[in-house]
């Protein structure tokens, strides 16, 4: 089973993009975030890893968690 990773899969578009992909056999994989600028200015809150890290964290994450990989692959 193919494995894509979406990004703002709580949206309209990416909700839809979901359904889409799981007819197609295709497992979706979220990532969603917070708005970083909103949080900043009101928590004063700021993040610990650029964008690019978190992604690369997030995939690298999932290539090295074996028992979801399976659970992907039999469902």
């Amino acid at each position: 089973m193919t494995i894509a990773l979406i990004t703002g899969i709580t949206g309209q578009d990416g909700s839809y993009l979901a359904e889409f992909l799981l007819l197609r056999d295709t497992k979706p994989m979220a990532a969603t975030w917070a708005d970083i600028k909103r949080a900043e200015q009101l928590r004063s809150w700021h993040p610990q890893v650029t964008f690019q890290e978190g992604v690369r964290s997030l995939l690298k994450g999932a290539q090295n968690n074996r028992e979801w990989a399976t659970e992907a692959e039999s469902a």
